[in-house]
C-alpha cells in the first residue's frame, strides 16, 4: 500500500514512448488473479476504456478476491 510506511521509496525509470505504446496501472487485486499473458492479451484487442472494463469483469467472473483498480493509457503523437 502507497503511504502504509513513513517513508516512501520510489522507483523512476524513464523510456522513450512510442505511439502507440499503453501502459497499465492496477493494483494487486488485477494481476494476482490474471495471468500477464491475459492482461496483454486485452489490452492488446480494445482501446483503453473498454480494455479497463474486460479486465474488471475477468477478475469479477473469478471472485475478486481483493478490491481491483484499473487505469490503462495510450500514448499517441500530436497531431
Amino acid at each position: 500500500a502507497v503511504g502504509a510506511a513513513p517513508h516512501l521509496f520510489l522507483e523512476m525509470e524513464l523510456l522513450d514512448v512510442q505511439d502507440g505504446d499503453s501502459f497499465l496501472l492496477c493494483s494487486d487485486g488485477l494481476y494476482k488473479e490474471l495471468s500477464s499473458a491475459e492482461i496483454a492479451e486485452v489490452m492488446a484487442s480494445f482501446p483503453p476504456s473498454p480494455a479497463s472494463r474486460r479486465l474488471i469483469d475477468l477478475v469479477l467472473e473469478k471472485g475478486a478476491r481483493d478490491n481491483v483498480s484499473v487505469i490503462i493509457v495510450r500514448a499517441r503523437e500530436n497531431d
